[in-house]
């Protein structure tokens, strides 16, 4: 569970500060912003960046799992996100289950997350049937 969590904290610090840079700029234009002055556009653009930014998290992690296996968090630990029977990528649509899977574990008050640590594999392993393992897949 150890090297899990570690991982997961390098890529939640990755897609933090790349949402930081894309919300930054309007987040200070909003402290600088006289309340009574609101216009139409900067609330357009306000919601805008942020459900960009909230795309960017999902396509971060739907894409390193998708396409190469494991984010730069399990890279950097030598971990591999495989399917059932040990082969990876998982492709981006048992990708995308599981990131949904991850939103579930977390609004379980991170219950689908502690799994991991009882039972090897978290809710989101589990709906989208996968394990995540040390080393690469096994090549068919």
């Amino acid at each position: 569970m150890g090297p899990r969590l570690a991982a997961g904290l390098v890529d939640v610090a990755v897609v933090a500060a790349g949402q930081a840079l894309l919300l930054g700029p309007i987040a200070y234009y909003w402290s600088l912003l006289d309340p009574a002055e609101v216009s139409f556009l900067p609330v357009l653009a306000s919601v805008t960046l942020g459900v960009l930014a909230l795309l960017l998290g999902a396509a971060y992690f739907i894409g390193f799992w998708g396409l190469r296996g494991a984010t730069p968090g399990k890279e950097l630990l030598g971990l591999q996100v495989t399917d059932e029977s040990g082969q990876g990528p998982i492709g981006l649509g048992r990708a995308a289950l599981r990131f949904l899977g991850y939103l579930l574990s977390a609004a379980s008050l991170g219950i689908g997350f502690l799994m991991v640590g009882a039972v090897g594999d978290g809710l989101h392993d589990r709906i989208a049937r996968t394990h995540v393992v040390r080393g690469g897949p096994r090549k068919a």
